[in-house]
């Protein structure tokens, strides 16, 4: 998608393409020209989507890295059904040039790992710049963002001193499972073993973003493809 060729400048190479649900829109990759993608771990499940045969590709170990696109969760979702770490960057930090457009205020490219060092590798790699091609990104330098892992050993030294989080009340009320709210919770202890501060807020319109991302996302999506000769 963003390499101009199929050997980046930092020595990757570029091995094909892998599998998702139709124009990004779907979120269990079995919406596909292609067949359906399963979930490595269980072949029964989905891999989740629109990137789910990225997500599945790197939990298979059939690639190091693997580029996905997240409009509202597409490269989050498939992580997590696969157990690898799927990143969505902030909104124009990378080029979108290559990527068929779901919703441009929303659609941005990240990295599927199998983990959070070989994220930042990559987006690092990602990230190389301004590119004038795509007028959403940002005019940033190069960043190493790989520079700024902390070895095991400073663990002990309370390295998110300072830190404030936040967790949403309603993320893990009625409707999530028991096993997924208390792996919410031992990170959240986790976080503060580290020395940074968790606090509980409630969102009481927090229901009402999904609704939203459906209206918006669509309404984008459907004025671009009217708007596009095949």
């Amino acid at each position: 998608m963003l390499f101009r060729s199929r050997q980046c400048t930092a020595g990757g190479i570029v091995l094909g393409k892998t599998n998702l649900d139709e124009f990004g829109m779907g979120s269990t990759t079995e919406n596909s020209a292609f067949r359906t993608t399963r979930n490595p771990w269980d072949i029964r499940r989905i891999p989740g989507g629109s990137s789910g045969g990225s997500a599945s590709a790197v939990a298979l170990n059939q690639c190091a890295a693997a580029l996905g696109s997240d409009t509202g969760g597409s490269i989050r979702q498939p992580a997590s059904f696969c157990g690898v770490v799927g990143l969505k960057p902030t909104y124009g930090l990378l080029s979108r040039h290559g990527l068929v457009a779901y919703a441009s205020s929303f659609d941005t490219i990240g990295p599927v790992t199998t983990s959070v060092e070989d994220s930042a590798i990559v987006l690092s790699a990602l990230c190389s710049g301004h590119d004038h091609l795509d007028s959403t990104a940002q005019n940033t330098r190069s960043i190493q963002f790989h520079d700024h892992l902390k070895d095991l050993d400073h663990f002990n030294s309370k390295p998110l001193s300072g830190k404030r989080l936040a967790i949403i009340q309603e993320t893990i009320g009625p409707g999530v499972q028991d096993g997924v709210v208390q792996r919410v919770l031992e990170a959240a202890n986790q976080f503060e073993r580290l020395g940074a501060r968790v606090d509980f807020v409630s969102c009481p319109t927090f229901h009402l973003g999904l609704p939203a991302y459906y209206i918006l996302a669509l309404s984008e999506a459907s004025r671009y493809y009217q708007n596009t000769t095949y």
